[in-house]
């Protein structure tokens, strides 16, 4: 699976679904859910990130992000 390169956080994709993200001085990346216009929780699994997508986070707290290059 190819991963796009990592873009800011105040680079929205254009895309709707689930997104690799870093969280502010973090090392570990996690998952969440991109609606088209804010992010849902970041989240340990995919699965976790569909669950709780109405759950949304402010910006400040994502640094980065990435997801596929090309459709699966």
């Amino acid at each position: 699976m190819k991963l796009t390169k990592w873009y800011p956080a105040d680079v929205k994709p254009i895309n709707v679904g689930i997104y690799e993200i870093k969280a502010p001085f973090q090392k570990k990346s996690y998952f969440s859910y991109f609606d088209g216009n804010q992010w849902g929780y970041r989240m340990n699994t995919t699965i976790e990130a569909v669950w709780f997508k109405d759950e949304k986070i402010d910006i400040d707290q994502i640094s980065k992000w990435r997801g596929l290059a090309k459709k699966p």
